[in-house]
């Protein structure tokens, strides 16, 4: 008799404990992943609402065991999107939010151009150089490879300049790497600003950046008709080490 009431007792607590799992089950269980997102373009609103299909999968896993590292690999297959957070909102929800990467860099590829954003992410790749976001080019860099060590160096200027004058898509058109020799000392970077004038930074391994401020600001001290053509030519002086800026007007149509 006992036999039976300690096989009974056990039963009972195994119901209830069963019973017990189903309900914090049901309670802890996934009904929404909510996608959040910063988009710029038309089709990163698109390509939201393809994410938010996707991490539907997850309605009905558990709030408690879902790997939320699951739901950012999820959104990473979607080159455009920075994933900022992933987080649970207990008992049921889990909120995914993601940013558009802005795309800055276009760069010659057989058939197009590979799109880089300003942390030289590559996006993807296209037929023209005509941004996603307004249709504009973005900023073309020729003779440079995201493999190449002076690349780097290319984002860099392009970020200088930003923060120097900014909305460096509007006003840089392109970064050209000039390797005359094998020696990389001989390097220098042309940029084509999108009014016209040139600026020739010699040695981008050597303070890239800080040339490229010192470049925009003998840059913002031009007038208006200088800035159509002319190069600003920026180096580091052999004798004092001091970086220097000039600007050479040259005739209308010669920068070539």
């Amino acid at each position: 008799m006992k036999h039976k009431f300690v096989l009974a007792t056990a039963a009972a607590v195994i119901l209830l404990a069963a019973a017990a799992a189903a309900g914090l089950n049901a309670v802890f269980s996934v009904t929404a992943v909510r996608v959040e997102v910063t988009a710029f373009s038309s089709a990163a609103k698109q390509d939201a609402l393809a994410l938010q299909e996707d991490v539907n999968a997850f309605v009905g896993a558990s709030t408690v065991f879902l790997d939320t590292e699951e739901v950012r690999a999820a959104a990473e297959r979607y080159p455009y999107f920075c994933v900022e957070a992933v987080e649970k909102q207990y008992p049921q929800t889990v909120v995914l939010t993601v940013r558009e990467r802005e795309e800055r860099f276009a760069v010659p590829a057989e058939g197009g151009y590979r799109i880089y954003d300003a942390e030289g992410f590559l996006l993807g790749t296209r037929t023209e150089n005509a941004s996603r976001i307004d249709g504009a080019p973005d900023i073309l860099l020729n003779g440079l490879t995201a493999e190449d060590e002076q690349f780097s160096y290319a984002l860099d200027v392009a970020a200088a300049i930003d923060g120097a004058i900014g909305d460096v898509r509007m006003n840089l058109a392109s970064i050209a790497l000039n390797a005359p020799t094998s020696d990389r000392a001989d390097d220098y970077f042309l940029l084509r600003m999108s009014e016209g004038v040139e600026v020739c930074l010699y040695e981008p391994s050597d303070a890239a950046a800080e040339k490229a401020a010192l470049a925009m600001e003998k840059y913002a001290s031009l007038f208006d008709e200088d800035r159509m053509f002319g190069r600003i030519v920026v180096l580091r002086d052999a004798s004092s080490g001091e970086l220097t800026a000039t600007y050479t007007p040259r005739d209308l149509g010669t920068n070539a």
